[in-house]
């Protein structure tokens, strides 16, 4: 036994121990607010769009980003009438180092009272050079139309 423990001391001497950096980690306070003008192409009125959390981002060495979003939400709200539809917003998001973006959760989904959900994007979706390779889930084509009918 004490052999060994010479072997293993010694071996601890040559070998150095691989150390990971611990990744870097940013953290900031999300409170946005935008509307989205009625149009043909999204409602025939106005929406604002609020949306508040906190964004976690960590940073490895290698590149790769892991983007979690926490307690973050986001109201829609029918300008004309008052109606608003919310959506929880979470993640992980991972950007790997070439730019490709992974993400498992939802982005969003939008139930109309009395039609059920009317948008959604939720699952895992993993996109490249912005366009999307593979999607597990339930995923929606577009949000307009469908997310005016959650907001009538």
């Amino acid at each position: 036994m004490k052999a060994f423990l010479v072997v293993f001391l010694l071996a601890l001497a040559v070998v150095p121990l691989a150390a990971a950096a611990a990744p870097a980690q940013q953290t900031t306070p999300f409170d946005r607010t935008r509307v989205i003008t009625a149009s043909s192409e999204t409602c025939p009125f106005d929406i604002q769009v609020h949306s508040t959390g906190t964004i976690h981002v960590w940073t490895f060495d290698d590149g790769r980003e892991l983007t979690i979003l926490q307690n973050f939400h986001t109201v829609w709200t029918n300008l004309a009438t008052g109606a608003t539809a919310t959506t929880p917003i979470v993640g992980p998001q991972v950007i790997t180092p070439d730019g490709d973006v992974i993400i498992n959760g939802n982005n969003g989904r939008f139930i109309a009272p009395g039609e059920g959900p009317v948008f959604a994007d939720v699952g895992r979706t993993i996109t490249v050079a912005e366009e999307v390779i593979f999607a597990a889930g339930l995923h929606s084509e577009t949000l307009f139309p469908q997310v005016c009918a959650a907001l009538s």
